[in-house]
């Protein structure tokens, strides 16, 4: 399997892996293993996918070619989205609960 897929596979691992380990702890138990695998809460796996992609694309084939300004775009717009998505689920959650 390609380096970049290990990349993403591995950035997408450890903020699940994460989220668990945070949701364990607060929960004072190991039975959340639900965080596993939804998607939500931080840190966002889709931000750690798509920058561990943009690290590994820079360290190995520069950050001056053309795939690292596509890659650094997309990490853009996937973070923007996430954060804005957040966002409004919460000003949502807030206007229901009122």
């Amino acid at each position: 399997m390609s380096v970049y897929l290990w990349a993403g596979l591995i950035g997408w691992a450890a903020a699940q892996g994460a989220k668990y380990f945070v949701a364990a702890v607060k929960a004072r138990s190991f039975r959340v293993f639900d965080r596993l695998y939804l998607s939500g809460n931080m840190p966002s796996a889709h931000s750690a996918t798509v920058m561990s992609m943009v690290t590994i694309i820079g360290l190995r084939d520069g950050i001056s070619g053309a795939t690292f300004g596509v890659a650094v775009t997309l990490a853009a717009i996937v973070m923007y989205d996430a954060m804005m998505v957040r966002r409004s689920v919460g000003e949502q959650g807030e206007a229901i609960k009122s």
